[in-house]
């Protein structure tokens, strides 16, 4: 939330992901994991991923069995697991337009 008035100033599209929509991603997040179907880079190449997940648990998030990270201690950054929690979910949610065009920014 830091970030947004600055990108909203330069014309990023941003999203704010809401509490039922961070469930959701961590939800799917967890399947996709159980699935086998996610997959990424040794521990040793990203570190602050790893810490991440080694400190993590869940939090409910209303009442219909939802949940979110959460962090184990308060030295602990989750914001990596919660970047790729994220990722995933809009990765897996986005309609993709390929033949659109971008601007590079900067």
């Amino acid at each position: 939330m830091v970030l947004l008035p600055e990108l909203k100033a330069r014309r990023v599209p941003v999203k704010v992901v809401t509490a039922n929509e961070m469930g959701q991603a961590c939800g799917r997040m967890l399947d996709l994991i159980q699935a086998g179907m996610l997959r990424h880079l040794p521990d040793a190449d990203q570190p602050q991923l790893a810490k991440a997940v080694a400190n993590v648990t869940t939090r409910p998030i209303g009442r219909g069995g939802a949940f979110g990270w959460n962090k184990t201690g308060n030295d602990i950054d989750i914001s990596p697991l919660v970047a790729v929690t994220v990722a995933a979910q809009g990765a897996w949610t986005t309609r993709r337009r390929p033949g659109r065009r971008q601007k590079v920014m900067r």
